[in-house]
This record gives structure tokens, C-alpha cells and sequence, in this order.
């Protein structure tokens, strides 16, 4: 066997003489298997073949809205933190002291923060 033909093995795909082209205007919703379709009828068919074909085959995690808020309430407390102010942001933000210096200490190391936490 030479190399061309181990290319051609390679790119050998067993549906391509069954279904050359999508045409994707003449597709429905319904025609889109599994969460495909769904997404397809809550969005459009144009962001389904977007989908597909800049994420197809690949796994990706969409957060809920609550982890969305969540990450946007730490880093407004990040970006409000002066080493000072850990009572008024666990105030502004309904989380505890202990909670803002967690935040604060899992954002990575800081000379300025990590020695206003130990305080």
C-alpha cells in the first residue's frame, strides 16, 4: 500500500454517497436531530447551521443565569476591593465578610490583596 492510498482511506467517509450537500433552506427543525431541532425552533435554522458548523462535535457547557450572576457579583467585588472596604462590599452585595475574602483569594496571587486578607 503507498501513501496515496492510505490518504484516500483516511478521507473516506460511508454517508458522502448518500448525502453530498446540505441544502439547508430546504430543512426544518424537524429535520435537525435531538437539541439541534429545539435550538433550531426557539432561535433559526441560521444560527442551527452556525452550530454546527463551528461547534459541531464539540461538548460545551452553558452556564445557568444564576452562575452568570454569580461571576459578575465577584467581579464587581474585585474590582470594588481596596483591602479596607470588606465589610461594605459583603454589605452591598448580600454575601458575608468571609465570603468577599474568599473571592478575593481565590482570584489568583495579589501582593496587595493577599496581605489585606490576612488581616
Amino acid at each position: 500500500m503507498n501513501i496515496g492510498q492510505l490518504s484516500d482511506i483516511t478521507r473516506y467517509d460511508p454517508y458522502e454517497r448518500y448525502v453530498m450537500e446540505i441544502n439547508w433552506n430546504e430543512l426544518t427543525p424537524t429535520d435537525l436531530p435531538g437539541d439541534l431541532g429545539e435550538i433550531a425552533a426557539d432561535c433559526n435554522m441560521e444560527f442551527a447551521r452556525y452550530l454546527v458548523e463551528m461547534w459541531g462535535g464539540a461538548m460545551i457547557y452553558i452556564p445557568t443565569l444564576s452562575k452568570l450572576k454569580k461571576a459578575k457579583r465577584d467581579q464587581l467585588i474585585l474590582r470594588d476591593y481596596n483591602g479596607a472596604n470588606v465589610g461594605k462590599l459583603a454589605s452591598t452585595f448580600g454575601v458575608s465578610r468571609r465570603y468577599v475574602n474568599k473571592v478575593v483569594r481565590d482570584s489568583g496571587p495579589s501582593a496587595d490583596r493577599d496581605a489585606a486578607v490576612s488581616r
